[in-house]
């Protein structure tokens, strides 16, 4: 008899697969200065993305160990699942990136050495942004942030389960949330952008958030529901675009957006077993996202020697992404990841 996967939430799914697209929307930017018309300040706001999914995993997390004791073996198979859910894709990528950048006469071979441990303990995130130009740590900066959110999730979840006013806990987190980059930006300061701690704060956001959701589902039609995750979504756009325009802090609408799209979508009393495109690409985003790094140097080459329209860059970039993403995600994340269970005796 074979195991049947577990429902989910398809609501979820569509979130985690428009962050990730998002993030390379905001990358093509960067990179290859993609042209988006009204969007363009609403992109340029990376940080809006990341916040959605820092959120997204704390709250799938408690959602999918809240019943969970972790306590003895339970916690060691715990950390193992996600050690197999994130290093074998980093060590490869990480190592091919950087093999090419030393060839490449961009990187040498001493101070990748010397960042090594650095680099298999995923500690990059704690030195700020002073190491984003080394390596890969402009890119792999978030892994190292979320290794710390892992880290702390057991605490996180006892702490949680064993307070009776979720809501307090919540609105003192937000205003933290909202609060800690208006000091950064008063006070000229880091940004908050790869900071280990802020991160663990919105991961810690998104666990609150589901222990809210557990005590109850929102009575509400589907089609209300739809409505009031379309017309959120349009005013977060616009006023995130606005506050862009005169360089005013968004946090505050962004961590607001967001626990009203994560409790409207994860509240939802539908659930799925067949949709096996939407889920695909949902377990392909960690692919997609390391798969940028062999996306934006080729795409500069390309267009030294040929004219492309902006759309045409935008749909090449993504088209490569894709196929990079798809390979990255079978040979890595499928087949070496096989190789670590039974490394790890899962």
């Amino acid at each position: 008899m074979t195991k049947t996967a577990p429902p989910r939430i398809v609501g979820l799914d569509y979130l985690r697969v428009g962050l990730a697209l998002l993030i390379f929307l905001f990358h093509s930017r960067i990179h290859l200065l993609c042209d988006y018309g009204f969007l363009n300040n609403f992109i340029r706001e990376g940080n809006l993305a990341m916040t959605g999914f820092f959120m997204l995993s704390g709250y799938v997390l408690m959602m999918n160990y809240s019943k969970t004791d972790l306590k003895n073996g339970e916690i060691i198979l715990f950390y193992k699942r996600r050690v197999v859910s994130i290093y074998p894709l980093y060590i490869v990528t990480g190592t091919c990136f950087v093999a090419i950048m030393i060839l490449g006469g961009y990187q040498s071979i001493a101070d990748n050495l010397i960042l090594l441990p650095i680099e298999v303990f995923g500690l990059q995130s704690m030195f700020q942004n002073s190491l984003s130009a080394y390596a890969h740590n402009g890119g792999t900066w978030f892994i190292s942030c979320l290794l710390v959110c892992y880290s702390f999730f057991p605490v996180i979840k006892i702490v949680l389960l064993n307070l009776s006013r979720y809501y307090k806990c919540l609105t003192l987190m937000l205003f933290l949330g909202a609060y800690i980059p208006l000091v950064a930006k008063c006070f000229e300061v880091e940004s908050m952008y790869t900071n280990p701690v802020y991160r663990l704060l919105e991961f810690s956001i998104g666990c609150t958030l589901a222990c809210i959701s557990m005590q109850g589902q929102m009575r509400m039609t589907g089609l209300l529901r739809k409505a009031l995750v379309i017309f959120s979504t349009i005013a977060m756009v616009l006023i995130v675009s606005w506050l862009h325009a005169y360089d005013y802090p968004n946090e505050w609408v962004v961590l607001f957006y967001f626990v009203v799209i994560l409790y409207l979508l994860g509240t939802d009393e539908k659930y799925y077993n067949e949709s096996k495109t939407l889920f695909y690409l949902s377990k392909m985003s960690y692919a997609f996202f390391l798969a940028q790094f062999f996306v934006w140097n080729p795409m500069k080459l390309l267009l030294q020697y040929f004219q492309i329209p902006n759309i045409g860059i935008i749909l090449t970039s993504l088209l490569i992404c894709t196929i990079v993403s798809i390979i990255l995600h079978e040979t890595i994340e499928v087949k070496l990841g096989n190789v670590f269970k039974k490394a790890l005796k899962m």
